[in-house]
């Protein structure tokens, strides 16, 4: 390969990817439009779960039933008890999880909804942090790992699929996915 840096050309660059992290960011990606579709988050029925809440926070549940539903959440209400049906697919995920941190999950989600409610003016993030650690999470926990092996045609695969997200630069957590060395062997012709 050819590459030109600074007005002068050089042959044989290198550009090295980590493979946990490419991987990590296809599935994150490729996980997000499975669990979000641009305005809501998908829901999934689960068993009835009820829980307290104070008469603030459900006021503010209450007061904004349409707000919150896009983020997957479906509920009742008696009696300050909170009874959920419904929660976002991606607390749930695409691989078991216990059901103590899906109902953890659930709660926090909950929790943060409400607090943006009240001290952020009712802005609410698209992309709730509760939410999008379980989404970073799973992305990372099934990608190809540091040292497994992989074929030329599944590196070739990763890359294809890397090409068309729309963060290709780093993975989940934020590390990048890409190093580029530069090696001057000799002028291209």
């Amino acid at each position: 390969m050819c590459g030109k840096i600074s007005n002068t050309t050089y042959s044989n660059f290198l550009v090295l990817f980590d493979q946990h992290a490419v991987d990590e960011r296809v599935r994150l990606e490729r996980n997000l439009v499975d669990y979000f579709d641009g305005i809501s988050w998908k829901s999934v029925s689960i068993d009835v779960v009820s829980f307290q809440i104070s008469q603030e926070d459900l006021i503010f549940l209450l007061n904004n039933y349409d707000k919150l539903t896009k983020f997957g959440l479906q509920w009742s209400v008696a009696d300050n008890v909170i009874s959920i049906n419904g929660i976002p697919e991606a607390i749930l995920g695409k691989n078991p999880r216990q059901a103590d941190l899906i109902l953890k999950a659930a709660k926090h989600l909950l929790v943060e909804l409400i607090d943006c409610m009240k001290y952020a003016k009712g802005n609410i993030p698209l992309y709730p942090k509760s939410i999008m650690e379980l989404v970073f999470s799973e992305a990372c926990r099934y990608a190809v790992k540091f040292g497994d092996t992989l074929s030329k045609d599944n590196c070739v695969s990763l890359i294809k699929a890397l090409a068309t997200c729309k963060s290709p630069f780093q993975c989940a957590h934020g590390r990048p996915v890409n190093l580029e060395k530069v090696t001057r062997w000799k002028k291209c012709e």
